[in-house]
């Protein structure tokens, strides 16, 4: 047992990935902010650009010029004029003149609520600058509130980009206030493996840095585990993330387990999966129907059919007879597979063999018979 919680939790060295990090003002590539690929807008606006720092020939501001910008920003914020609060921000920046705290986060989160790309542009300029050259302004509800801006429009390369912005300039932010946000954002996109390398890099800082705020909580590492078997079916992927999860000290649940089995019945490794049966005992996990069905899923994208009456055949024996309820979508993938293999007397088999194990006043509807009939 021992040996086999090793395997599970094995103590792998932690290596960061490198993806390029996009320039600072990255977000005026259209690409960036595209709603998709097909839907890139230009961008035109040349103002919307915050200097990095004051033309050589230029002043610094006064006092006087300060206090008239900061208050012109605060009236602007409450008056919803967008334009003139941005002009403000602008020109006070431009001379390091940053206004106090509580006026540029009221500015970024205004400018992301308003549901359009073009401020989220600005909101996502500002965040990216002032990350750079005066972190300590931001504050976390705001960065939440403008991932939460970016996931209802659907701005994935730009959410992605600036929490890369976010570790290059060690502005490290509890990993509850974004990460949900971009396994959000990469699943609407069909694209959940993009997590992986800041999955990968914020698991990294949390150990070396040893911030217990930054640690990924279980649903963001299965997240990262459906990525590694759904869309990579990557054995050598999942182990990464397995490894991770150990040092991180993440306890695995039924829905690891489950994205586990799917890829080893996938791959056929069915010594891996006698492994995970045994673990799950050993954590206490009795209900094994998630488990199952995802084996079944497995068994079915690979043809193996066999493993699929089996596994049926096992559950019931597991569960005294008991009814399992496969969702309706199990049973759907089960009918198709044994359809396109035009073996509809294995599908018939599987039905009767099903129902000597169950008991004899099982509810019908309950029953693997009338799952498979409803299905077909």
């Amino acid at each position: 047992m021992a040996r086999r919680v090793a395997w599970f939790l094995p103590n792998r060295a932690f290596f960061s990935s490198t993806p390029e990090i996009l320039t600072l003002y990255s977000f005026l590539q259209p690409s960036v902010f595209s709603l998709n690929k097909k839907q890139q807008q230009p961008i035109c606006e040349e103002p919307q650009k915050i200097p990095t720092c004051p033309a050589q020939h230029s002043l610094s501001l006064t006092p006087h010029q300060v206090s008239t910008l900061q208050t012109t920003l605060h009236k602007s914020l409450i008056t919803n004029n967008t334009d003139e609060a941005w002009k403000s921000f602008k020109t006070l920046t431009t001379y390091h003149a940053f206004p106090p705290k509580p006026l540029p986060n009221s500015l970024i989160t205004h400018l992301s609520s308003l549901g359009e790309i073009h401020n989220l542009k600005r909101a996502f300029a500002s965040v990216v600058f002032l990350m750079e050259k005066n972190p300590l302004v931001l504050q976390s509800e705001t960065l939440h509130s403008m991932l939460c801006s970016m996931r209802g429009a659907n701005t994935a390369p730009s959410a992605f980009s600036l929490v890369k912005s976010m570790f290059k300039n060690r502005f490290f932010v509890p990993f509850g206030v974004w990460g949900h946000f971009l396994v959000d954002i990469g699943r609407n996109n069909g694209n959940l493996s993009a997590f992986l390398g800041i999955f990968y890099e914020n698991c990294r800082v949390a150990l070396v840095e040893k911030l217990e705020f930054m640690k990924p909580d279980v649903a963001a590492c299965n997240a990262a585990l459906e990525a590694c078997c759904c869309e990579l079916e990557s054995v050598g992927d999942v182990e990464r993330v397995v490894g991770t999860m150990s040092d991180l000290g993440v306890r695995p649940d039924e829905f690891s387990f489950g994205f586990l089995g799917y890829l080893y019945a996938l791959k056929g490794l069915y010594g891996k999966i006698n492994e995970l049966e045994v673990l799950m005992d050993g954590f206490g996990y009795s209900n094994k129907k998630a488990f199952y069905s995802n084996l079944i899923r497995g068994y079915v994208k690979s043809w193996n059919l066999d493993c699929v009456e089996s596994t049926v055949v096992k559950c019931l024996n597991d569960g005294d007879g008991k009814d399992w309820s496969f969702g309706v979508e199990t049973f759907c993938e089960v009918v198709k597979a044994y359809f396109q293999k035009g073996n509809v007397k294995g599908l018939t088999n599987l039905i009767i063999e099903a129902q000597k194990l169950e008991p004899s006043d099982i509810v019908v509807d309950k029953s693997i018979g009338y799952g498979i009939v409803n299905a077909c």
